[in-house]
């Protein structure tokens, strides 16, 4: 198998080459968005924006999806998961307890969740979220 793979990548340079990241994403994306601005868009953004650890950019995101008509649940989840990746424990649980209130729910929510009750100490409340 391993012989295989390495066929094709020698065979099709062109398949083989590295993406340009999550910084040239948010490129495009801030390209979209000066065309056409949509909660969506904004969202995504500050999701890849998280990735990189650009929190006060993530929010400021978050803030113009929630402007641009977001759903609740849409922009409490990211805002939630911008707060659990900065270490911001408190406003986490508030905005993730508030999308779990609405009636969602989605594996990195729980994840998210679990982890900052994990690192408050509540151990036995983190344990449900990850059953």
């Amino acid at each position: 198998m391993r012989a295989v793979l390495l066929w094709v990548c020698l065979s099709l340079p062109g398949l083989a080459h590295a993406h340009p990241g999550l910084s040239a994403d948010v490129e495009r994306l801030t390209g979209q968005l000066e065309a056409s601005p949509s909660a969506p868009l904004f969202l995504q953004r500050a999701a890849m924006l998280r990735q990189l650890e650009r929190f006060d950019d993530a929010v400021a995101d978050v803030e113009r999806a929630r402007a641009a008509g977001a759903a609740t649940a849409d922009w409490r989840l990211e805002r939630g998961l911008i707060d659990a990746a900065r270490g911001n424990r408190r406003a986490a649980l508030e905005h993730l307890d508030a999308y779990f209130a609405a009636g969602w729910a989605s594996t990195a929510a729980l994840d998210a969740r679990a982890a900052v009750l994990a690192e408050s100490g509540r151990l036995d409340e983190a344990a449900l979220d990850l059953k």
